[in-house]
């Protein structure tokens, strides 16, 4: 796919309110198959005032490493981690991956993010953004 493709297909032409644009969300991926449906959840979520990291499991082939970062190239606010590690299930690689997503998602300051969403591709969010955005903003900048 191309830029252009990959950039239509993220282009929801969704309403995005002052309130969620003022309110960014950062979402960490942390994936290891079905990269097409990882894809699916990422556009069903995708927001353009909201930054992403997806992290591939360092256990997995160089395509499938190769296929996020070819739609992180072309969306401004995806990246690919820096440093991939070995996920294990119920291990503390787990949090490994989601702290190196964590330590990129600081060299992107401009976006502002409040929150961070830890998610990996079998997951679905059940709010909508701004619903999730209220939520988190009953918080007040604490962890639930």
């Amino acid at each position: 796919m191309s830029c252009d493709e990959i950039r239509d297909e993220f282009n929801n032409n969704f309403y995005v309110s002052q309130v969620e644009k003022d309110f960014p969300i950062a979402y960490i991926f942390v994936v290891y198959t079905n990269a097409g449906q990882v894809l699916r959840l990422l556009k069903s979520i995708y927001r353009p005032q909201n930054l992403y990291c997806i992290h591939p499991d360092a256990r997995q082939g160089k395509r499938f490493k190769e296929f996020f970062t070819t739609v992180a190239k072309c969306l401004d606010n995806v990246f690919v981690v820096s440093k991939p590690v070995k996920v294990y299930y119920g291990h503390i690689s787990i949090t490994n991956a989601q702290l190196q997503c964590m330590q990129d998602l600081e060299k992107y300051p401009q976006s502002r993010w409040r929150y961070v969403i830890n998610l990996c591709g079998r997951e679905v969010p059940v709010k909508t953004n701004r619903e999730i955005v209220e939520s988190l903003m009953k918080l007040r900048g604490y962890s639930p």
